[in-house]
């Protein structure tokens, strides 16, 4: 990380440089020109800002370059025409604006990516005509595409999207003697210029994508005579009229030396008439073909009378000869399903998850004896799932009934289901146990009957799921044990019980998952050790065993897990010593251990040998200072909160340059802030409340940072002896852009509180409760709008309360009491009691 600036770069023999996926900030220096051998520059994925330097310019041996993902600004400049032998130039995903320059002195350009930034005006008409790729997505080019474009014989792809091009899409670039793939998408192009017949034949297109722009017209029919075409997409747009034949022929029986339609998207528009039959008689995966969202016949004797919106038709029951019927994710298909769908008995597969359709399963879907895959999820269905349904459609593969509002049991005859491989019906209303005929679905790989209300024991027969793969049953009022019966569960990768009444001992058994990555066990009544078992299970990547009941030690065999990243035994009973052996977890990189009465005075020296990311130890008896090993960690998340730590906040803390999270509150830490602590520039959220921390807090307010995820999301520095006035720039300092709580409560502060705080656009909460603040509660307080919570009780503070603070839209409590305020309390809309008033002798009116 840093800048550039001191660099000299006094190396006139280098080649390549590459210093891409850092932290580098600030400008590219001038001094990049010295290198003037170099071929390859990559200073990409960084926070590099400003503008280009004209000087790279002048960098005439280089052949790549790579600027793309940070945050330069400004032009492009037109120096860039000093790079004679550049061969590919990647500038995307920044900040670049203004006009493309005229590059046509870059004679060996075959790549060159500008997307994703904020490049105005019309494509330059003149380009490198060794141009191969051209991908400029979204900026805010205007204007139509350049008759010079034929010039650029070897081009092969072409992707202009999401821009705010217009006109006519023109004939040249479908008659191209060298592209491949032509993206025009997300634009504003009307119409299509036709190419003369004779150049069809010749195209070299694979892929055509003009979807989603402002297209009228019928569909081109010489699209389907291109010979190498195989994915086409007209999505979106305003075409009218019948999907020509050549479309269903291409797609179904293409001629000889014409390629199929592998892919043809043409819904989303205003297309009617009968779709072609070769078209209805593909077979399943033949083709991705999609017409949803138009006005099409779905057969020679039926009209789609919903247009994708409104209701269901019965008439759908009609389409005997169906065998996949997709209404899946149309939003705004509403009411229940027609019973006559039962009729559609050679049914395979039936989607209609994501609507918003109501009611029950109708009882005549159990005649679909043929249906593999049924989806209803994601609507807001009711009542039971009907035993009878569930018991007769036994060549289910997949069902998937989440997302609604069924309620009652999950019925026993879903055993009968013997053929199921996923069974997805979380998220509803589901009452009872669970069947002990689960047990019978031996293909069965999924299964999730998480959030609903499902109460019972985990019947033994669970055990009996070999092929099993993922079970989630969290959120649920489950109770009993863990049945031993869990070990039959050999194909088991990922188990999630979490936050249910589970009770019991961990069955020792668990150690025979062989194949287990995570195991989610939190929020229960589980108690007893921890089975030493778990270390025979090398695949386990994640623990999560929380908020339960468990004693005793952590087994020294967890040693042995060495693809382990999570250990999260927080909020138990467990003591220790922690057994030296866990220092072999190089894998690990969050451990939560808080909460537990560990009894460890201090951090074991072999936590540093450790790889963290997070380590969490709350309230587990740690004792004296800080340790100094943590100073070459890589910590993002520390929190030693609720202990007996002592001495000084160091020095060294600085060079914990990658936290982001820090809760040291609680303790006995006794310093003021060190200056060093504003290099913490990755900081979000800060918690030292309740220490003994003097001297000036505004050092934490002045921290560095580049990139607004450094900004403080959370600051608590209340019940602590910090003096002075606040700092008066607070609302403008870069690090206090993003701050949505701040909490300065119990601490003998003077000063005013200042009115630059207006400026904490995101400010939700404000605590200064009980300092010695004085002045007046400043108006342009009203100006962050966000405001919730403010409590300015227990201060010194005079004059009147601003109308515009009182008002806040969002302020749900205030408090202002004891006092010296004065005037009339203004008129507000927020339930605020008479105590938030009280002990202010010269403030007067409602609700005093």
């Amino acid at each position: 990380s840093g800048s550039l600036h001191s660099t000299s770069w006094n190396l006139p023999f280098l080649e390549t440089l590459d210093l891409s996926h850092n932290y580098f900030y600030g400008s590219i220096p001038d001094s990049v020109s010295n290198l003037t051998r170099l071929h390859r520059l990559s200073l990409s994925t960084n926070k590099f800002a400003g503008s280009i330097p004209n000087s790279i310019g002048s960098l005439s041996s280089l052949e790549e370059m790579y600027l793309d993902s940070n945050n330069l600004e400004g032009a492009i400049p037109a120096s860039f025409n000093g790079l004679v032998s550049l061969k590919r130039l990647e500038i995307q995903s920044n900040k670049l604006s203004g006009e493309f320059p005229e590059l046509g002195s870059l004679k060996n350009l075959s790549f060159l990516d500008t997307s994703d930034n904020a490049i105005t005006g019309q494509l330059p008409s003149t380009l490198p005509i060794s141009l191969v790729q051209i991908s400029m997505i979204n900026n805010n080019l205007r204007g139509t595409i350049p008759e010079s474009i034929k010039y650029l014989v070897n081009l092969q792809v072409l992707d202009l999207s999401r821009n705010r091009l217009g006109g006519s899409v023109p004939s040249l670039v479908f008659n191209h003697p060298s592209l491949q793939q032509l993206t025009l998408s997300f634009n504003h192009f009307t119409s299509i210029q036709s190419p003369e017949t004779s150049a069809i034949a010749k195209s070299e297109l694979i892929a055509i994508d003009l979807g989603n722009n402002e297209l009228t017209g019928f569909l081109p029919s010489f699209m389907a005579l291109m010979p190498k075409l195989s994915a086409l997409s007209l999505e979106n747009n305003r075409f009218t009229g019948m999907i020509p034949t050549q479309y269903a022929l291409k797609t179904a029986v293409p001629g000889s030396g014409i390629l199929p339609f592998e892919r043809l998207l043409l819904g989303g528009n205003y297309l009617f008439g009968a779709i072609p039959g070769p078209l209805m008689e593909l077979k399943p995966d033949a083709a991705n073909v999609s017409l949803g969202d138009n006005c099409l016949y779905l057969c020679d004797d039926f009209i789609i009378d919903t247009y994708m919106t409104g209701t269901l038709s019965p008439y759908l029951g009609n389409l005997t000869n169906l065998v996949i019927l997709d209404l899946s994710n149309l939003k705004d298909l509403k009411g229940p399903i027609p019973p006559e769908f039962g009729k559609l008995s050679r049914l395979n597969l039936l989607f209609l998850d994501t609507n918003k359709l109501t009611g029950p399963i109708p009882m005549t879907l159990k005649h679909l004896s043929l249906l593999q895959k049924l989806y209803l999820s994601d609507n807001f269905m009711s009542g039971k799932i009907p035993s009878s349904i569930i018991g007769s459609l036994t060549s289910l593969s997949e069902l998937g009934l989440s997302g609604n509002q069924f309620s009652g049991s999950i019925p026993a005859s879903v055993g009968k289901l013997v053929m199921l491989t996923k069974l997805d019906i979380h998220s509803n209303n589901l009452s009872g146990s669970i069947p002990k005929s689960i047990g019978k679905l031996k293909d069965l790989t999924y299964l999730d009957l998480s959030e609903n209300q499902i109460t019972g024991s985990i019947p033994n027969s669970i055990g009996g799921l070999s092929a099993l793969v993922l079970i989630y049953l969290n959120q649920n009022q489950i109770m009993g044990s863990i049945p031993s019966t869990i070990s039959g569960l050999v194909s088991l990768q990922f188990c999630r019980i979490s936050e249910n009444k589970l009770t019991g001992k961990i069955p020792a058994s668990i150690g025979m998952l062989s194949k287990i990555q995570r195991l989610i066990f939190e929020n229960n009544k589980l108690s007893g050790k921890l089975p030493a078992t778990i270390g025979h299970l090398t695949t386990l990547t994640d623990i999560f065993f929380s908020n339960n009941h468990l004693t005793g030690k952590i087994p020294s065999s967890f040693g042995n897990l060495h693809g382990l990243q999570t250990l999260d035994l927080s909020r138990n009973r467990l003591f220790g010593p922690i057994s030296p052996q866990l220092a072999n977890l190089q894998m690990l990189q969050s451990l939560d251990l808080s909460y537990n009465p560990l009894g460890l005075v201090s951090i074991p020296n072999w936590f540093a040998k450790l790889k963290l990311f997070k380590l969490i130890l709350a309230k587990t008896g740690v004792e004296g200072e800080i340790p100094r090993w943590l100073s070459s960690s890589s910590l993002s998340t520390l929190d030693l909160s609720s202990n007996a730590l002592t001495g000084k906040l160091p020095h060294w803390i600085a060079n914990m340059t990658n936290l982001s999270f820090l809760n040291l509150s609680n303790n006995g830490i006794h310093s003021s802030i060190p200056n060093e602590f504003k290099n913490l520039s990755l900081l979000m959220d800060l918690d030292l409340h309740s220490n003994k921390l003097s001297g000036n807090l505004n050092a934490i307010f002045l921290k560095e940072t580049q990139d607004p995820l450094g900004h403080f999301n959370s600051i608590d520095l209340s019940k602590n002896m910090f003096t002075g006035p606040i700092d008066g720039n607070i609302g403008e300092r870069p690090a206090m852009a993003s701050v949505t709580s701040l909490i300065l409560s119990h601490n003998p502060l003077g000063g005013s509180i200042p009115k630059s705080m207006g400026k904490l656009s995101e400010l939700q909460v404000l605590e200064l409760v009980d300092n010695g603040l004085s002045g007046r509660i400043q108006e342009e307080l009203g100006d962050a709008t966000k405001l919730t919570r403010i409590l300015l009780s227990r201060n010194k503070l005079s004059g009147a309360i601003p109308e515009k603070v009182l008002n806040l839209k969002e302020l749900q409590e205030f408090d202002v009491s004891k006092n010296r305020l004065s005037g009339e309390i203004p008129p507000h809309k927020a339930h605020i009691p008479a105590s938030a008033f009280m002990d202010n002798p010269g403030l007067c009116g409602a609700p005093l």
